[in-house]
């Protein structure tokens, strides 16, 4: 298993990218990570691997003690309302009222 604690955000990324047929891009600035991209290669959608990516990426989180921030966007051929209800089943927020983003606060 992945020691979670001393990776960097972005070789993690790399690491869910081998074991799950997945594109994920995420950036760390001080207590925040940003989840940039998350693509589920076509040929697996709807087969629950989107749900286990980001309980991987809500774990890695939670153990380095950062919230999570994410922009939604119909950019790569998913809906909108449904990214935003996919984020929200993992207790994601809107992040400012002015704002698009989403964010999970750490919850240690």
């Amino acid at each position: 298993m992945l020691e979670m604690k001393s990776i960097r955000a972005d070789d993690f990324a790399g690491y869910l990218e081998i074991q799950f047929p997945v594109k994920v891009r995420l950036h760390q600035s001080y207590q925040i990570l940003q989840l940039n991209l998350l693509i589920v290669d076509e040929d697996h959608r709807d087969k629950g691997i989107g749900s286990m990516v980001m309980n991987r990426i809500i774990q890695y989180s939670e153990i380095n003690l950062l919230d999570v921030v994410v922009t939604p966007t119909d950019h790569f051929g998913s809906r909108l309302r449904r990214l935003k209800k996919f984020y929200k089943r993992f207790g994601f927020v809107r992040f400012r009222s002015n704002s698009y983003s989403m964010i999970r606060y750490c919850e240690f």
